[in-house]
């Protein structure tokens, strides 16, 4: 769970049902991050496949577009990736 994620709508609904527990909340609104590097490997081989012509240009030095490839697993994720390992899987994906 990110932090967003915390502050701006668990911590909100959590005053308005203070009954449910926090994690009670998180499971209801399916707002759990995604970390299996199954499903993330999934969504980071989707991203770039996406964008072939993006992935040469990547590896010609053009780093910058990371955020692109990283912007379509958040995209293809609904914005359950966590970031550090969808990250590191993109790295490793665009440097074979």
């Amino acid at each position: 769970m990110s932090h967003t994620i915390a502050t701006q709508k668990i911590f909100p609904k959590m005053l308005k049902e203070p009954t449910k527990s926090a994690s009670q909340i998180v499971e209801e609104n399916n707002w759990i991050q995604e970390s299996d590097s199954g499903a993330l490997t999934e969504f980071v081989n989707q991203a770039i496949a996406k964008y072939p012509e993006k992935v040469i240009e990547y590896k010609n030095g053009k780093t910058s577009l990371l955020g692109l490839f990283m912007g379509e697993v958040m995209k293809l994720s609904k914005g359950k990736a966590d970031p550090k390992i969808a990250t590191e899987l993109v790295k490793q994906q665009l440097e074979k």
